[in-house]
Order: C-alpha cells, then sequence, then structure tokens
C-alpha cells in the first residue's frame, strides 16, 4: 500500500512540476532571443556604420576588447614588411576604435557569423561564434568570437570581446593553402 501511495505522490510532484518547467524553458528561450537580438543589432551597426546604436550596445563601465592575430597572418605580415616582426599578435582596442574606423572608410563592411552558442544563467552571458569579416563583399579576415555580457537594468551589455583574427591570404595574393 506504501508502495503505491509512494507512486501517486510521485505522479502528482511531476504533473505539478510541468507548468514549473515549462516557464523555465520559456524563459531561457526569451532569454535567448534577447541575447540574439543582441548579436543581430552589433551585425546591423556595422553594416549601417552607427556608432551611436554599436556603442549602446556595450555596458558603460570598462570593456575589454581584445583580438589576437593567428601565426598564419603574422607570418604572412613579417613577409610584406619586415618590421611587422616587431608587432605583437595581441591587439588591444575598444569598441570606439572598431567601429570609428568602420564608419570613417568608404567601403562597405558587414561581419557574419554562424556557430552561436549562448551560455547564460540570467545574469551573466558568454556567446561565442564563427565570424568572417567582408570589406565592399570581398573576404578580409576571420576567426572565433567569445563576448561576456552582463544583464543590467537596460538589457544585455556586451562588456567583453576577444576574438581571433586571420587575415584573407588573398590579400596578399596568396592561396589559403600557401
Amino acid at each position: 500500500m506504501k508502495s503505491v501511495i509512494n507512486r501517486l505522490v510521485l505522479i502528482a510532484l511531476v504533473f505539478m512540476s510541468g507548468p514549473a518547467v515549462a516557464d523555465s524553458i520559456n524563459a531561457e528561450s526569451l532569454m535567448h532571443k534577447d541575447i540574439e537580438k543582441v548579436v543581430d543589432e552589433f551585425k546591423s551597426a556595422i553594416v549601417n556604420k552607427d556608432k551611436a546604436a554599436f556603442l549602446s550596445l556595450f555596458y558603460s563601465g570598462t570593456v575589454s576588447w581584445v583580438g589576437v592575430i593567428s601565426e598564419k597572418t603574422k607570418a604572412m605580415l613579417v613577409k610584406k614588411d619586415p618590421r611587422f616582426a616587431q608587432q605583437p599578435r595581441i591587439m588591444p582596442g575598444t569598441p570606439s576604435e572598431f567601429i570609428g574606423g568602420i564608419a570613417a572608410n568608404e567601403y562597405t563592411t558587414r561581419e557574419d557569423t554562424e556557430n552561436l552558442r549562448i551560455y547564460a544563467d540570467g545574469n551573466v552571458a558568454n556567446v561565442m561564434f564563427d565570424y568572417t569579416l567582408y570589406k565592399n563583399d570581398v573576404l578580409n579576415n576571420w576567426g572565433k568570437e567569445n563576448w561576456q555580457l552582463l544583464h543590467t537594468v537596460d538589457g544585455w551589455k556586451i562588456n567583453a570581446v576577444n576574438f581571433s583574427y586571420t587575415m584573407n591570404p588573398a590579400l596578399f595574393g596568396q592561396s589559403q593553402s600557401d
């Protein structure tokens, strides 16, 4: 008899927790959609050269922005000009410098993303993806990009961007297999 009661209690608990589980799944889905919106707005601001929209995506405090030049790209740069041997592979910068450089140039720019992965708990998030950057519809560089975001009273804000940077060898008159 005790076994039957335990089973009934277990079944009741499963049915009662169903809505809570569904609510949790819906909340996570909405959170992911909000974060995906930040990624889309980032890409749109690049295409539109919209400095204000771009910078509004970032946390108002200190933001880390660091790129790492691939060994292959470093070798191509040194081959082109030996002075690049002194250039460190680490490229610190700021979101303002990045979008400012894009806005100041006449060429069109777009960043495409693939393999978007989001890890979040409602307060902080980590976003990872593969990116390709095009200038005048010509592949310029690609790599992996990793963001850290904070959930603020103003929504999700980027507070760190790290990325790898491999330049298109064709820009140096080489093939990708060279």
